[in-house]
């Protein structure tokens, strides 16, 4: 299983991957998905491969790129197309799950401005537009929006396990009802 955490800087994605943890009733393992440095496919594949076999926790993954490729350099180097193959991948080999952190606008600038010498953006400008970019961002693996100011992680919990597809069966990359 694959669970991954995507949002903007400071919107907790760290906190959940470790209370997740936490609740896990396997072995689970956290991986942490920095800037892309060269192929976005391969370097996604290569991390969660490196993670554990009965559950993994992503700390960011490929949709990140989605949006902060515009922010740092003016365009993605994943793109749409490229985009839903990771996707299809991730479905039929990983039974993913997607929670997009986002909490309240205030939060989240909030704990960034307390933070911000440690962070990447540059500034509360850049930080609204990945805020936003995670707002409308598309998206291809079953998500749940998560704010940790209105829902715990027992409730998210019971959600995703809701949301996760059944093992892929096959042929072809994923499950649709």
């Amino acid at each position: 299983m694959l669970t991954i955490l995507e949002g903007p800087d400071c919107s907790g994605k760290s906190t959940l991957a470790r209370r997740l943890q936490r609740r896990c009733r396997y072995t689970c393992s956290i991986i942490h998905q920095g800037p892309y440095r060269e192929d976005v496919i391969t370097e996604t594949l290569s991390s969660v491969m490196t993670g554990n076999p009965y559950h993994t926790i992503a700390d960011r993954l490929h949709l990140g790129e989605r949006v902060y490729g515009p922010v740092f350099r003016g365009h993605d180097l994943l793109g749409n197309a490229r985009h839903r193959i990771v996707a299809r991948i991730l479905m039929s080999a990983f039974n993913p799950v997607q929670v997009i952190c986002l909490p309240p606008w205030e939060t989240v600038s909030g704990h960034w401005f307390a933070r911000k010498d440690r962070e990447m953006l540059a500034d509360l400008e850049q930080l609204e537009s990945v805020y936003e970019g995670f707002v409308n961002v598309v998206r291809y693996i079953p998500t749940v929006e998560y704010d940790w100011t209105t829902k715990n992680t027992w409730e998210l919990n019971t959600e995703l396990q809701s949301i996760r597809t059944p093992d892929n069966q096959g042929p072809g990359a994923g499950w649709w009802e």
